[in-house]
């Protein structure tokens, strides 16, 4: 009889995103501007190419940061389907606490107040954090 065909590879979703917190109260032109769909589409343009354009990254609507029903920030998201691939886009986007996807993002000039997160159903997980804005001390 024919060998058993090979069991076909898991069904694995991935997403990456990325929110900016919000101000505040700090006033100063470090804090980053909040994420726009424009700004997920880069973010999902760079998701792509991690896999090699392998993943087809879909941005969802914008959507609230909250904290015990509290607003904290703004975020986007995008989202793909793939096989085990997805993991390696979950690591690659969580390098360097994130910065590459900051960056992709539009967000390259930014320092502070910025989240970025990556999961995937495989196995692959991962969130980064960037310190909070703070105001300018004024001078002496």
């Amino acid at each position: 009889p024919p060998p058993p065909s090979p069991p076909p590879p898991p069904e694995c979703e991935v997403w990456v995103a990325m929110c900016v917190r919000a101000p505040d109260g700090v006033a100063n032109p470090s804090v980053p501007p909040y994420p726009t769909l424009a700004n997920c589409e880069l973010m999902a343009a760079y998701a792509e190419g991690l896999s090699g354009g392998a993943l087809d990254f879909t941005c969802e609507p914008i959507y609230d940061l909250q904290i015990n029903g509290s607003f904290v920030g703004t975020c986007v998201r995008a989202i793909a389907y793939g096989s085990l691939e997805v993991n390696a886009v979950c690591s690659a986007a969580a390098a360097n606490s994130f910065s590459g996807l900051y960056e992709a993002a539009g967000y390259a000039n930014y320092t502070c107040n910025l989240e970025g997160a990556t999961s995937t159903t495989c196995g692959c997980s991962d969130v980064g954090t960037s310190p909070q804005c703070q105001n300018f001390s004024p001078p002496p």
